[in-house]
């Protein structure tokens, strides 16, 4: 069964205590078409501006999603930035709508519709952003305790975006993607 993803596809630029990245694609548009395109065909329809190139396209094309419904319209794409450096309350707070409210929505909705597909995409995703909580609330912990503690590496799952400080084990316990495909982030 293929599945059709209408939402944003975007620029975001993101300030973290660890550093800066600028302009990097985002959108919920595109992490939903990069998720569910694990499972199952992708088909995105979005609106983007001139500023999206070919390079942005072969991130979709690299996971085979159809990018067909992409309209390029006049002027730049959605852009967002923030800072969770002097806001991590807000991100934490992001993280917990997205845990308490949207996801469960999602789930519902994949549910009522039969879609195993997206709901095992919703389901990762949920837990992704348990685990993304969990660390923000950790940081805001050491911040608000004055302590600096060392830079340290987290690993992420590229397939649900699970995150831990440490290898747990073989396998993530979300997804049960093999360790060795997890990126290292500093």
């Amino acid at each position: 069964m293929a599945i059709t993803v209408v939402g944003s596809v975007a620029f975001d630029t993101v300030t973290t205590p660890s550093g800066r990245r600028e302009r990097m694609l985002a959108g919920a548009g595109t992490y939903f078409a990069l998720s569910a395109s694990f499972f199952t065909d992708v088909r995105v329809i979005a609106v983007v501006g001139e500023d999206f190139t070919e390079k942005e396209e072969a991130v979709f094309k690299a996971r085979n999603i159809d990018t067909r419904g992409v309209e390029r319209a006049e002027g730049k794409s959605f852009f967002w930035e923030g800072q969770y450096l002097e806001n991590l309350n807000e991100a934490r707070a992001g993280e917990r709508y997205e845990i308490d409210s949207m996801y469960p929505e999602f789930l519902r909705e994949a549910k009522r519709h039969n879609n195993t597909a997206a709901l095992l995409s919703f389901q990762w995703a949920l837990e992704a952003e348990k685990s993304h909580a969990r660390l923000f609330s950790e940081a805001i912990a050491v911040l608000e305790s004055g302590w600096l503690i060392a830079a340290r590496n987290f690993y992420v799952c590229t397939a649900c975006g699970y995150t831990s400080e440490t290898p747990e084990s073989e396998r993530c316990p979300t997804c049960n993607l093999p360790w060795e495909k997890f990126e290292i982030v500093r």
